[in-house]
């Protein structure tokens, strides 16, 4: 399996970097130094997400510079930033540590291989009927006539650990009773909605804890936040939901796949 990459991501070097001795034994290019922490934290950011370093684990500033051939300043900028987002935690003469063990989420649930989301299941805290929006009714193609859609909102738990929340909506043909806490969606709409997922369109951007959300995944209000809107639809092209999903951003990442 290898994970695709949009090709925007890739950049050309801005510089080739002259490797002979005119640069007098530095481990790292001349350049901003910033640049060069955010390429460390890049790296980091990349082991941890591949499960190079254990959670609880500890990062050392030295072996980092010298595995990155680059300066301790640059590690250290790139740990504080990893600490300001939660994923480590720097404490004095102690040392750094692994605070976050990763979630790997599809950034659509329309393929088979859904990484590591076999190990999270959905609790329900919350079902109801609620009002339509116009966006709603546009979504799901629901005649103008209908008022109300039913709407249930889930926990994301990974290990014990809440890791997110989940607002969906579909037409109230449907009860809420017994939905599943299978968190794989094409497994759970196969299931609940009896229905299989033809496509996905997905939305994904950022956004901030608000009060009930921090109290739910236990974050602090404003906290930084991973935010996915998604209309699911079936292999005929009608809408089955759409959710609305607010992630921890030291907890999960989002990943594309390719085969």
């Amino acid at each position: 399996m290898s994970y695709e990459y949009p090709h925007h991501a890739m950049f050309p070097l801005a510089d080739a970097v002259d490797p002979s001795p005119l640069h007098r034994g530095r481990t790292e290019p001349p350049g901003d130094s910033h640049t060069v922490s955010r390429r460390v934290y890049d790296l980091v950011l990349a082991d941890l997400e591949a499960g190079l370093v254990d959670f609880d684990g500890t990062l050392v500033e030295e072996e980092l510079a010298r595995r990155f051939g680059a300066s301790r300043n640059a590690v250290r900028e790139a740990l504080q930033q990893l600490a300001a987002e939660g994923i480590v935690e720097r404490t004095r003469r102690v040392g750094t540590r692994v605070r976050s063990r990763f979630a790997l989420i599809p950034t659509d649930d329309a393929s088979g291989d859904v990484l590591s989301m076999g190990h999270i299941v959905m609790d329900v805290v919350d079902a109801r009927i609620v009002p339509i929006t116009e966006t709603l009714r546009a979504n799901l193609r629901l005649d103008p006539s209908v008022e109300a859609v039913r709407m249930v909102e889930n926990v994301f738990r990974q290990h014990g650990e809440s890791i997110g929340i989940r607002s969906a909506y579909y037409s109230t043909e449907y009860s809420s009773v017994d939905y599943p806490r299978i968190a794989v969606m094409k497994d759970a709409l196969r299931e609940y909605f009896g229905r299989e997922i033809g496509s996905v369109a997905s939305v994904i951007g950022s956004t901030v804890a608000d009060t009930r959300t921090a109290r739910i995944l236990r974050v602090p209000p404003g906290a930084p936040m991973l935010f996915r809107r998604q209309v699911y639809l079936d292999t005929e092209g009608v809408p089955i939901q759409v959710v609305f999903d607010h992630y921890r951003s030291d907890m999960v990442l989002f990943v594309s796949e390719s085969s």
